[in-house]
Order: C-alpha cells, then sequence, then structure tokens
C-alpha cells in the first residue's frame, strides 16, 4: 500500500509538491500540487513504478496468471481487472494505488490504467502509460509483446517490441485501442476520449 511517504517522494520526482496528508475512502493520501498537467502524468508514473515495487502487487500478479501461459497473460491481467473494476469518473482527480483500486473495485481509468500497468510490470513486462487528448484527459497502459523469461527468434530475426493497449474502462479486447473498442461495440465516444492527441510515457 503506498504511503504518504511514498506519495511526498513521488511528487518531488515530478517536480510537484504536497499540500496536506488527507485520508480517501479510508486511505492515507495527500493533496498534491503540480505546476501543469505534465508534471501530474509525471506523477502518475512514479505512482505506477512504485506500485510494481509493491509485494502485494506481485503477489496478485503472480495469482492472476497461475497456471497460465505467459504468452496469454496479458490478455488474462486485462479480463480480471475489467470484470472487477468498475469505471467510475470522478468529480475531482484523485489517484489511488493499485492494490485500493482492486479492492474497493472502482476508479476512474487512470486508476484502472495503473494497475494493470502495474501487473504487467510486476509479471515482466515493459509497460507504459498512454495520454490521449491534449490536454490529458484518459490514460490507458500499454505493455510489450515481450514475454517475461523467454527470448523471441523467428527465422534468426529479434522480434520486433510491439506495444499492446490494455484499455479497462470499455470491454476492449487485448491490444484494441479504446477508440478503436468503441468503434467496434457501436458506443458513444465519451468527452474524455477525444481529439486524439497520443502520448506514451515509458515506465
Amino acid at each position: 500500500m503506498t504511503t504518504p511517504r511514498d506519495i511526498a517522494r513521488a511528487a518531488q520526482f515530478a517536480g510537484c509538491h504536497v499540500d496536506r496528508l488527507v485520508t480517501v475512502d479510508g486511505a492515507p493520501g495527500c493533496e498534491i500540487g503540480c505546476p501543469d498537467r505534465w508534471a501530474t502524468v509525471r506523477l502518475l508514473c512514479e505512482l505506477t513504478r512504485q506500485d510494481a515495487a509493491d509485494p502485494w502487487v506481485a503477489w496478485l500478479a503472480r495469482d492472476l496468471v497461475r497456471n497460465i501461459r505467459s504468452s496469454h497473460w496479458l490478455a488474462v491481467i486485462l479480463e480480471r481487472v475489467q470484470s472487477r473494476v468498475e469505471f467510475r469518473p470522478e468529480p475531482r482527480e484523485t489517484f489511488q494505488d493499485a492494490r485500493l483500486t482492486w479492492e474497493l473495485r472502482y476508479g476512474d481509468c487512470d486508476d484502472s490504467a495503473r494497475l494493470l500497468a502495474a501487473l504487467a510490470l510486476a509479471l515482466g513486462f515493459s509497460a507504459a502509460l498512454v495520454t490521449f487528448s491534449d490536454p490529458p484527459l484518459h490514460v490507458v497502459a500499454q505493455a510489450s509483446n515481450n514475454i517475461p523469461g523467454a527470448w523471441r527468434q523467428s527465422s534468426a530475426r529479434w522480434v520486433p517490441e510491439r506495444w499492446t493497449y490494455l484499455e479497462a474502462t470499455v470491454p476492449a479486447n487485448v491490444g484494441e485501442s479504446p477508440f478503436a473498442a468503441c468503434q467496434r461495440l457501436g458506443l458513444r465516444l465519451r468527452p474524455d476520449l477525444g481529439p486524439l492527441v497520443e502520448r506514451v510515457w515509458k515506465l
């Protein structure tokens, strides 16, 4: 579980500052001020890295993929997060750690993206957060196609790294962007999903 000290360290790294300690849904937290929207995204990235280093997140990741072939791990963690975590927009931006999102069973886009990216990192994948719109209004996790613990070769050539979307706020398939998922499902795009301005933040 992320502590106020962890949050303060992440805020300092991102160029933000802690205004005061607060309690959010019974969990300790901080009110944080950031100089601009990109510092806020850097803060989210640093908090995600902290989540991935949490032994509880590592335990959850391994538990979710127990007895599953590593080539299917990303699909499994996406399905489990989609089925467990309800998407709830926040009237005021609040970052909750991966464990709290799992236990509360709800969060907004950055909460589910943070959980998915942390799980992917804990399993040994490369991961990233992708922001859409300018200023950023929607966040999606991505993970690479590298299979942890295995070298991938094809015809004596290394398979290039490709990035796979892990979108949890709509019922997207693994690798499907939120836009493609909405089009496939006939869903109207939410205001936070447009216009398309994509920026990738590798973790």
